[in-house]
């Protein structure tokens, strides 16, 4: 369904008002996109923009040599400068957001066009009380008794008022080893024993595989959670679901931390951001209801009927991380390949060699013993807790 993943591009893109009409677009029409935003937090911010072609080439390209200005509604501007294609950052010193001001981008394009939001106000930071997970089965066609694994959920402390709305993203870090401990390296007809030739094994293959068994990796939750405060009968967030994290992957194999951040932002950001979530998470939409175009907050001045993406977001931000370690539950995710060391003079040198037990020794493949291969990386992140 391309509607549908060009919904879902918008969350891989991006951390408005839904408008309703059919999908009529041309086939050589460029529409800009934007993402980024000004928050309470010190900057540096970014603004990255791009072009795209709608639903028949959903591929991005950096939109370069514009004039990027962040203002606000004090008399206060800084224009950003280009540090790599379509990339737009403020100074370190620059510009910063402040509760209760306003602010507006600005986009002047090369080809004359001048693109702008209207002024946001940055509301009030809305708390974090707390972030916790709960250990369930989730259900999953895959896993006939459910999946295990933590669903995450976020309590706000009460809000000044109920015109308050909220959006948030997340960051997941999480500890694991490669699939298997490099136990020798057979070359050319000699064993060298990790434990006792591993400046040999380093000489041999450039690596010192001491150090390549646990690795950490950051990413970004993609996901759209949002809130609000209006609908409910008291000022304050309580057991709102966040993702679901599974025992498929390594992600909690060993030691999870999620990091939360609450945004407070505009009622027509929540109207973006809810709109966005509201069409990736129902698998039947195209079916069941009439689709959108999800148009963003940047506008042409001249052109206010030229559609734009993405969506330029003012929000005031608090944050809280959390730890979680393996749960005691089964996990399902594969590992590589071994195999029985028959005629390793016949493979390709070096072959690497893991010790299975009783079972003895058995060759893989190199990517199994380096846990870099799976994304990570072996640098401990300054924040982690042991």
């Amino acid at each position: 369904m391309k509607i549908k993943w060009l919904a879902a591009l918008f969350v891989l893109l991006l951390l408005g008002c839904k408008e309703e009409f059919p999908l009529e677009f041309k086939t050589n029409e460029k529409i800009l996109v934007v993402e980024g935003g000004i928050t309470n937090k010190p900057g540096p911010y970014s603004v990255r923009l791009s072009t795209t072609l709608p639903i028949n080439q959903p591929i991005r390209v950096p939109f370069e040599k514009c004039v990027v200005t962040i203002s606000d509604n004090q008399g206060h501007s800084e224009t950003l400068t280009e540090t790599s294609p379509g990339v737009y950052m403020t100074s370190k010193n620059g510009i910063q957001g402040t509760i209760g001001f306003e602010y507006s981008l600005s986009v002047s394009a090369p080809d004359g066009k001048i693109y702008q939001t209207a002024f946001e106000e940055m509301k009030p930071v809305l708390e974090i009380d707390s972030v916790y997970a709960e250990l369930t089965n989730h259900e999953d066609l895959d896993y006939p008794y459910g999946l295990p694994g933590y669903q995450f959920y976020v309590d706000s402390k009460p809000a000044l008022d109920k015109e308050t709305y909220v959006m948030w993203n997340l960051e997941e870090t999480y500890k694991y080893e490669a699939d298997y401990k490099l136990y020798a390296l057979y070359y050319f007809g000699e064993y060298f024993y990790a434990n006792r030739h591993m400046d040999t094994i380093a000489e041999i293959t450039g690596l010192n595989y001491d150090t390549l068994f646990t690795c950490w990796k950051t990413d970004p939750v993609r996901n759209v959670f949002t809130g609000q405060i209006a609908n409910l009968s008291e000022l304050e967030i309580k057991h709102k679901p966040l993702h679901f994290v599974g025992t498929e992957t390594k992600k909690l194999s060993i030691k999870y931390s999620l990091l939360v951040q609450q945004c407070s932002i505009s009622k027509e950001a929540y109207i973006f951001w809810e709109s966005i979530r509201d069409q990736i998470s129902d698998e039947s939409f195209l079916y069941t209801k009439q689709p959108y175009n999800i148009s963003g907050n940047l506008v042409n001045i001249d052109d206010p009927q030229e559609m734009t993406f993405g969506y330029f977001t003012v929000a005031s931000v608090t944050e809280k991380r959390i730890y979680y370690t393996r749960p005691n539950s089964a996990f399902y995710f594969e590992k590589g390949f071994a195999a029985d060391p028959v005629d390793l003079h016949k493979k390709a040198q070096p072959v690497y060699l893991i010790f299975r037990d009783i079972l003895g020794m058995a060759f893989v493949h190199k990517d199994c013993v380096d846990c870099r291969t799976e994304g990570g990386v072996i640098k401990k992140p300054d924040f982690w807790v042991d």
